[in-house]
């Protein structure tokens, strides 16, 4: 850190909030010591304004992106941790105390494989295996991503069973597309939104109840077929941040096989 040139922020985690995070430090070895600590610097100057911190995301030295959030009334956070001291400054870091420890995130693929997304990640291996575009790997070197995620109850639907059977797999990949869109949206930004683009550059209109409850009601024009609600959010990958939803998003024409 000491030989950084120029302005860093650190994410500090206070001693009390983690007990076995010193443990980790005696015992792990030094690439996941490293891995681990290069998740809380930013080579970059990042002030929370005050006592205040917009949301957003940033990338950490350890290549994850960090996820900046702020309440009316509540202490910002940074990947769902309280800030609970800002703007701490140093000869040349700025140092933000945290009550947590920031996890080193894993790809989206193993985050939907640990959140038992198991039909969305074997339908992405399976285009893979067929087509030439490597979505995977697609997904994996993109900067920031949002990712809806269908449940694997929404994958069962008998409508989708010829979408998946191995003979359409480049339709597949279309509708698996259209769940992804290039920016790391959190769910209270995705509230105020009205509409996102996926992958390729098809929208899909956002709507909020009175309740908060998020729904994607398609594209804009009104021609998607399904309206699947947000039933999970803010799960978040090295690169991406994943919500789960409870159908999958299709558009009219684009699954019918």
């Amino acid at each position: 850190i000491g030989s950084v040139t120029g302005v860093q922020t650190c994410a500090l985690p206070i001693s009390a909030s983690e007990p076995d995070f010193a443990t980790f430090l005696t015992n792990a070895n030094q690439v996941d010591i490293d891995a681990l600590l290069n998740a809380h610097i930013v080579t970059a100057p990042v002030s929370t304004a005050g006592a205040s911190v917009t949301a957003g995301d940033v990338a950490s030295d350890g290549g994850s992106l960090l996820f900046f959030n702020a309440e009316t009334g509540a202490a910002p956070t940074v990947d769902g941790i309280d800030i609970t001291a800002f703007n701490i400054p140093t000869t040349q870091s700025l140092i933000h105390e945290i009550d947590g420890v920031i996890e080193v995130r894993d790809s989206v693929v193993d985050v939907a494989t640990a959140a038992s997304l198991t039909t969305l990640v074997a339908n992405i291996t399976q285009v893979d295996a067929s087509q030439s575009n490597d979505l995977a790997g697609t997904i994996g070197a993109a900067a920031a991503l949002t990712v809806f995620a269908p449940s694997d109850a929404a994958w069962a639907d008998a409508g989708l069973v010829n979408l998946q059977d191995g003979s359409n797999d480049a339709l597949l990949e279309q509708v698996l597309r259209y769940h992804v869109v290039g920016d790391a949206i959190q769910a209270k930004e995705l509230a105020t939104l009205t509409t996102v683009d996926s992958l390729d550059a098809d929208p899909i209109a956002i709507s909020v109840d009175g309740n908060g409850v998020i729904t994607l009601t398609g594209d804009a024009a009104g021609t998607n077929e399904t309206m699947p609600e947000v039933i999970a959010n803010n799960v978040f990958a090295v690169n991406a941040v994943v919500h789960v939803i409870d159908t999958v998003l299709i558009q009219i024409g684009r699954a019918h096989v």
